[in-house]
């Protein structure tokens, strides 16, 4: 395939070729003082014409080529790039999570359809600082993971509110923020973020640590010795009264 390509390109040049001796001939022909006989011109075999039109001819035959080469190059490389960006879009897209890519600045450059469903509030997000589009601050997030992956080229993590209409918090969000490193200059270019919603995993915490604390309350304040054996007569649990009991 790329032998029959460079053949295809070669043959184009020399048509190019071909055309542009035929109209440096045309031009030598008519603005010649005393036309001579058409066919006298263009087989003129003088030494110096011969040069000249060979010259006119692999000048031609070359440019086109190297023309005809970058426009393919530039072609690959474009359909390279694109192809690239599909392949991209249909990773982060399909993440479950929220995805959201930044640049240095904070600046949103890319989010998921997780995000856009999210935070439909404050769309568009492309192209917004996320501390003025999620939180309408004029500063970056105290504790910010962002800044800490921006800052440290490592990846952070942060558990924090979950941004709702009118500055609200709607939840609780857990974000990884990893460096984005460009490769050949080592220097972090943004960052990478993911945010998984937590809130019924922190409810259900909060639910449970309540309701340890009732129960230790509750036992705390029984008259009696509390424990909770197996029927292999282990004790998983007793209370601190034992104590007192047995010294």
């Amino acid at each position: 395939m790329k032998v029959r390509n460079n053949l295809r390109i070669i043959l184009v040049a020399l048509i190019f070729g071909t055309i542009a001796w035929g109209i440096e001939a045309a031009i030598d022909f008519f603005s010649h003082p005393q036309p001579r006989k058409f066919e006298h011109f263009l087989f003129d075999f003088s030494l110096n014409e011969l040069y000249e039109r060979f010259f006119l001819l692999l000048c031609v035959t070359v440019s086109v080529i190297i023309a005809l080469k970058f426009s393919a190059r530039l072609h690959r490389a474009k359909k390279a790039i694109g192809s690239g960006e599909r392949q991209m879009d249909a990773v982060v897209n399909s993440i479950q999570e929220g995805v959201i890519i930044k640049d240095r600045d904070y600046r949103i450059l890319r989010v998921n359809p997780v995000v856009a469903e999210r935070y439909q509030f404050a769309l568009p997000l492309e192209g917004r600082r996320c501390y003025e589009a999620f939180r309408g601050r004029d500063l970056p997030c105290p504790g910010c993971p962002t800044t800490e992956a921006l800052e440290s080229g490592k990846p952070a993590r942060a558990v924090v509110s979950k941004p709702g209409p009118n500055g609200r918090s709607d939840g609780w969000l857990e974000i990884y923020s990893s460096p984005l490193v460009d490769a050949a200059t080592g220097a972090v270019t943004g960052v990478i973020e993911t945010a998984r919603d937590i809130t019924t995993y922190k409810l259900a915490a909060e639910a449970l640590r309540e309701s340890e604390i009732l129960y230790r309350m509750l036992v705390s304040n029984i008259p009696a010795v509390v424990f909770r054996g197996q029927a292999d007569w282990r004790v998983e649990f007793t209370d601190d009264k034992i104590e007192d009991l047995t010294g």
